[in-house]
């Protein structure tokens, strides 16, 4: 599995409980760059999984904390 596929199936009309960085990347509207770039800074709370190459998983709940804590305060210049 790779950073281009889904995060498993959704039998039971569940939201899964990791995002790929193609969903961050979506969810944000920025650049793959932009998403690793905020992964290794500690901005996005991620976890690495190492096999064939590595991929990382971004957990939901903690994304959506973040993401709606930058919404609520002014952009950074």
């Amino acid at each position: 599995m790779d950073d281009n596929t889904s995060t498993g199936s959704n039998t039971q009309g569940h939201a899964p409980s990791f995002l790929t960085v193609k969903d961050v990347q979506r969810e944000l509207q920025v650049g793959e760059r932009l998403v690793y770039k905020m992964i290794k800074t500690g901005r996005i709370p991620a976890v690495r999984l190492r096999g064939e190459g590595s991929v990382y998983r971004i957990p939901r709940r903690e994304f959506e904390e973040i993401f709606a804590a930058m919404h609520r305060r002014p952009a950074e210049y």
